[in-house]
């Protein structure tokens, strides 16, 4: 799965072992900063390298769905076990 997310709202973090470790710290809210790992397997990515990658693969990220946002990337590839 790949989601866009914005980072004001959520750190994602990967763990050495590829689990997504997520941070709730929206500014918005006066509740205290929650922290968790839902044990998936994943990671993040900039709006940049995604494009860069798809580039690489001669896939122009222009031609995938519309409109784009330039918000970072969270692929989920997996669960832990």
């Amino acid at each position: 799965m790949i989601f866009q997310y914005n980072a004001l709202d959520y750190i994602i973090e990967a763990t050495p072992a590829g689990e997504i470790v997520f941070t709730i710290g929206r500014q918005t809210s006066a509740a205290p900063k929650i922290r968790y790992n839902l044990h998936d397997l994943g990671g993040t990515m900039t709006h940049r390298r995604l494009t860069e990658e798809l580039a690489a693969n001669d896939v122009d990220i222009a031609s995938l769905a519309q409109p784009q946002s330039r918000f970072p990337i969270l692929f989920v590839y997996g669960e832990a076990i």
